[in-house]
């Protein structure tokens, strides 16, 4: 027996609503007349035949893989009602060896009659599709300019009068003359007409639907088809506009295929009474179209902060993003690069940096029992498994909060520390660092580095302690050769990182120019970072990871470019600095509030007023008028009076 599939389907439009039932048992009379053995049942119900997009597909896929060599239907309009895909498809099915038999319409489609039949029957079954969809078309513009909903549906916040549910289609109505005209009416029993009102109200305020559809949901409120509304049903139900008196269908000039998920829609107005004002409405849409063309996470923030922090060096935004405080495969160098977003190279550069500096400690080295000493190679076990690395990351002075020696010496109890641990005290040796750094650590570890020297485990040596080293001032003007050299010295132990590759001389030599403009190291630091305009330069080194020499060379280069728009050749000053700006500023300031007084007292004041306070010289020299005096006088006898 030839192996098939039995294909049911159901269409939505009422009168060929025929009963699965009747065509199973015709496709079950034709397998035994004509020897096919229905291995398999697939059944669409109420599903329309001019798509494609159904279990048929599946049948297909099935005749093509050999595992069904026919497919068995009522009729040939079961199989589908769409022209191209009638050909495409039934191509497919016989390109596979598999053939289209209908039950009610028996004709032997390997001659050339029998296919000039059934492509009439296909033409027909189109026919009647086109047909239907013309009679639905004028039906949807006769309901449309009634001021209806053109496909009937229940609309929440909103009854639906003048119809009674079809007594054998659950899915279906019927007109009800008795309760009047079809029409639609708002719920003010229930309460759903207010609660459709208030959302577009919460909406406008907070434009979070998925806070508002909780919100409903909590209030008792759910959709016309009984379940909870969720964010897409809530937008969906809003953007209909249903609620300020409007139909909202397709756009009769697009032509799309999926009408139903177009985005291209017009509103028409409706006959049924509005719950919102047409200026809640277009405030609504109007909020909609900006909130819309947003990112998901920009609509509404997660974090307070988002979007308003911006970098001091780049002016780029800070976006959150997602720490792991335990690496799940250990701190391996990838791990380590992976979470920060750098090559390993940066890494191993950094760290190397620290070690450098004396910021970064090693401590303890980790260890297994394979490669640690005295177990002959993991022949021996002593008992301590693998040890993790431990290493000390210090803090200098600068950075500590300036009441650290006041706690410190509040608390004299100082947490036991058990042997063999201790305390050892130590300065570091960069001059950039002040005061001391407490660290717990081994006695005998070999590689422990702290600025210091131990000759052996057991000694305690005590190192100098030295006090901070002398900086140039920040918003100071270097003079002499030797008060601009102690300035670049300090840019260089500030921006260790870039300018700390040129000596001070180097930096010196490139920047005597701005120092002899009058320029500050603040001032200094604002002409390497931003333009004249107050546009941010790149980055001033971007080169860390090439050689010393090409740094070097690379530095300069972008020193005096930067420098050259502010200063010219000779050192004749381009662009004031920020320091001089920012008194010049001031100045007018004062200047400016010294005119108010004058002519607020209404006395020229011929003589100059002092830039410092003038304010205050300015009330030293004059006497109030008589009429505010006596107002004054008069405002504090009716205090005294209501007290």
């Amino acid at each position: 027996m030839i192996p098939a599939i039995g294909y049911i389907r159901v269409s939505m439009m009422l009168e060929e609503k025929i009963s699965p039932d009747i065509q199973r048992t015709a496709i079950t009379e034709l397998a035994r007349r004509r020897g096919y053995r229905i291995i398999e049942w697939v059944e669409d119900l109420d599903v329309s035949g001019r798509t494609f997009q159904r279990k048929i597909m599946k049948v297909i896929a099935d005749v093509e893989d050999g595992t069904a060599k026919a497919i068995l239907v009522w009729k040939y309009s079961r199989f589908g009602r769409n022209r191209t895909g009638n050909q495409l498809n039934l191509a497919r099915v016989e390109k596979a060896g598999g053939e289209l038999v209908s039950a009610t319409e028996e004709i032997d489609a390997r001659t050339a009659v029998g296919k000039l039949t059934r492509g009439v029957l296909f033409e027909l079954a189109a026919f009647e599709s086109d047909r239907a969809g013309e009679q639905w078309g004028e039906a949807f513009q006769n309901r449309l300019a009634r001021g209806l909903p053109p496909l009937g549906n229940q609309q929440f916040g909103y009854i639906r009068r003048g119809r009674i549910r079809h007594p054998l289609y659950h899915d279906r109505t019927l007109a009800a003359p008795e309760d009047g005209p079809e029409r639609y009416e708002p719920d003010h029993a229930s309460g759903m007409a207010r609660i459709l009102a208030d959302c577009y109200d919460r909406w406008i305020a907070d434009r979070n639907f998925s806070t508002l559809a909780d919100w409903a949901n909590a209030r008792g409120a759910r959709t016309t088809t009984g379940a909870k509304f969720r964010p897409g049903e809530m937008t969906r139900m809003m953007d209909r506009g249903f609620a300020a008196g409007l139909i909202c269908v397709h756009h009769r000039d697009c032509r799309c295929a999926k009408p139903s998920t177009c985005r291209n829609k017009e509103y028409h107005p409706g006959a049924h009474e509005a719950v919102i004002s047409m200026e809640t409405w277009e405030t609504y849409k109007r909020l909609r179209k900006i909130t819309s063309a947003l990112p998901p996470r920009a609509r509404r923030a997660v974090y307070p902060c988002t979007k308003l922090l911006r970098c001091g060096y780049c002016t780029h935004t800070y976006y959150p993003q997602k720490v792991h405080h335990a690496p799940k495969q250990g701190a391996t160098w990838d791990v380590l690069a992976e979470e920060v977003g750098v090559s390993r190279r940066t890494i191993a550069y950094l760290l190397a940096w620290m070690r450098d500096q004396q910021l970064l400690v090693t401590i303890v080295t980790g260890s297994t029992r394979r490669t640690r000493a005295g177990n002959l190679w993991g022949l021996l076990d002593d008992g301590l498994g693998n040890l993790a690395a431990e290493y000390a990351l210090t803090i200098p002075d600068e950075l500590l909060p300036d009441d650290v020696a006041e706690l410190e010496a509040d608390d004299p109890e100082e947490e036991e520390i058990p042997w063999p641990c201790e305390t050892v005290t130590e300065r570091a040796t960069f001059s950039h660092v002040s005061g001391h750094v407490e660290q717990d650590c081994t006695p005998a570890v070999q590689g422990f580095s702290w600025g210091g020297s131990f000759p052996n485990a057991g000694a305690r040596d005590s190192s100098e302690t030295t006090g901070p080293s002398c900086s140039w001032p920040r918003h100071a003007t270097p003079g002499s050769k030797r008060e601009q050299v102690a300035a670049c010295e300090r840019l260089r132990q500030e921006h260790s990182l870039t300018l700390g590759i040129l000596s001070a001389k180097d930096l010196r030599s490139l920047l005597r120019h701005l120092f002899v403009a009058g320029f500050t190291v603040a001032d200094v630091e604002h002409a390497l970072n931003r333009m004249p305009d107050g546009r941010h330069w790149g980055d001033i080194d971007p080169g860390r990871l090439a050689g010393t020499v090409e740094r070097k060379r690379g530095m300069r280069a972008r020193i005096r470019h930067r420098v050259g728009l502010w200063v010219d050749a000779d050192g004749t000053p381009l662009v004031r600095s920020a320091s001089q700006q920012a008194e010049e500023a001031e100045i007018a300031m004062w200047r400016e509030q010294e005119r108010r007084l004058v002519a607020a007292w209404g006395v020229h004041d011929p003589e100059p007023v002092d830039q410092v306070a003038p304010v205050v010289q300015l009330a030293e020299r004059r006497t109030p008028p008589a009429e505010y005096l006596a107002a004054r006088a008069a405002l504090r006898a009716r205090l005294r009076e209501g007290a």
